[in-house]
């Protein structure tokens, strides 16, 4: 079961990064995790330009009708059943709104009415939603008003929508969904050329994110990038090399909860692109040094994701084999065990709790119990500080099966009740949180929002 869900995670992972890829047309980013030195003080640019300069140049961009971007595919938004029947008929009728929304014309002369037509058919979604006290289906209904106020240029209402969203969604107490609305609307404060106002509330939602020690977990940190270009496109080039660096440092820091194979996506993605945009802009700038400093940087993190793609080959390669004989766990030991090695050298937790999961699985089929046990404990203590709940499952069966081979029954039963004691408590947890995952303007990124801005078809314009 823990083998599909890796498979399935690293599925969804290049799937979403893929589609990323195609709605921006730009050049793929490689998947990059390095820990790296210290970074020293950035010298002030040589001689602070007084225009501000442009972002880099990237391809034209096909415009395909706006709200096949801002209503995409419904396909990985819902991410649990309705827990009521009222809740399930809720769902259903706010499915149907979407995909008519995805479906307008918009040159066609009824637009508008359509638009219109489905803005009235949301109030008896969202009393249902109410009446039920689901909170996240009202959000989601709140963002769909505010897409298709957007859509046809109710710029005030849009505004004033997505800052209602913000609010309910901190009151949620869902960080997830707090950031979401918090880029919802700086992402709509850029498209209107309200690029002060949009940095202000990106600043604010990162800032509410820190660590008692003013840190940021990468996962967190990503926005930093899109923060730097922000304060690049006024010309705040000090605070954009600042918030590029500290995207760049933060990419070495481990989330508080594993989410997804982080190894295979988030640290070295906007690690990698933190650097391209330092030299980049440093380049603009004329600082030669920077320049030369930052390509060293993005030569050390090439060299350590080599080590880490070897790593996570050597670890996972057999769960990917076509057609192939499946390997024995004599051959799998030495490879699990150099992977291992790299995780613990890079000083990267989630890959060395992963290879002890898979070494403990590895010496349980060898009937080595005793390692086995040694294996799945040490493994164990790491899972559970790291809150990763999706590695304990088969893990807990390995060390249940280990310990009755070796005739210690009662300490089987001990993990196997407190394991069960921890299903429960994820149980009840999974089912206070939200069953829609989403984001705004699903085909559309934050770069992509300001040109497709110009693509609306207001009221009163044909």
């Amino acid at each position: 079961m823990a083998h599909i869900m890796k498979i399935i995670g690293l599925v969804s992972v290049s799937l979403a990064w893929a589609m990323l890829s195609f709605a921006l047309k730009a050049e793929p980013t490689k998947l990059e995790l390095a820990q790296s030195p210290t970074v020293p003080h950035l010298p002030p640019p040589v001689s602070p330009p007084i225009v501000p300069l442009g972002l880099p140049h990237r391809p034209t961009i096909p415009l395909a009708p706006l709200n096949k971007y801002l209503f995409g595919s419904l396909w990985d938004l819902v991410r649990e059943p309705a827990t009521t029947e009222p809740i399930a008929a809720a769902d259903q009728a706010f499915g149907s709104i979407w995909q008519q929304a995805f479906a307008l014309e918009e040159n066609s002369p009824q637009f508008s009415t359509g638009v219109l037509n489905l803005l009235q058919s949301l109030t008896p979604i969202q009393q249902q939603y109410q009446a039920s006290g689901d909170r996240w289906g009202e959000l989601k209904m709140l963002e769909v008003s505010l897409k298709l106020h957007y859509l046809t240029c109710q710029d005030e209402r849009t505004l004033s929508i997505a800052q209602d969203g913000v609010a309910m969604a901190a009151a949620t107490g869902d960080g997830h969904i707090k950031k979401q609305w918090s880029n919802i609307l700086s992402q709509i404060y850029r498209a209107m050329g309200e690029a002060n106002k949009a940095i202000e509330t990106q600043k604010l939602m990162l800032d509410s994110f820190r660590t008692p020690d003013g840190n940021l977990t990468f996962f967190k940190a990503y926005d930093l990038v899109d923060l730097g270009n922000l304060y690049r496109s006024v010309g705040r080039y000090e605070e954009a090399i600042a918030a590029y660096v500290e995207a760049f440092e933060s990419a070495d820091r481990p989330p508080a909860e594993r989410s997804l194979d982080v190894y295979y996506a988030a640290g070295h993605t906007f690690k990698q692109a933190a650097i391209e945009e330092l030299i980049s802009l440093h380049e603009l700038l004329g600082n030669a040094k920077q320049v030369e400093y930052w390509i060293q940087q993005r030569e050390q993190a090439k060299q350590v994701y080599e080590q880490l793609s070897r790593a996570s080959d050597l670890l996972w390669g057999h769960l990917i084999e076509d057609g192939a004989e499946k390997m024995s766990p004599t051959q799998r030991k030495p490879m699990v065990e150099e992977a291992l090695q790299i995780y613990r050298q890079l000083d990267y937790p989630w890959g060395e709790s992963d290879a002890l999961v898979a070494l403990s699985e590895v010496n349980l089929a060898l009937k080595d119990y005793s390692q086995a046990i040694a294996n799945g404990e040490a493994a164990l203590e790491m899972v559970r500080s790291l809150r990763d709940s999706r590695s304990q499952e088969s893990l807990i069966q390995t060390l249940v099966q280990a310990y009755l081979a070796v005739g210690q029954d009662s300490q089987a039963q001990v993990i196997q009740r407190d394991y069960e004691q921890f299903s429960a408590r994820q149980r009840s947890s999974h089912l206070a949180r939200p069953r829609f995952s989403y984001g705004f303007a699903m085909g559309a990124s934050y770069e992509m929002l300001p040109v497709l801005h110009q693509e609306r078809h207001c009221f009163g314009e044909r």
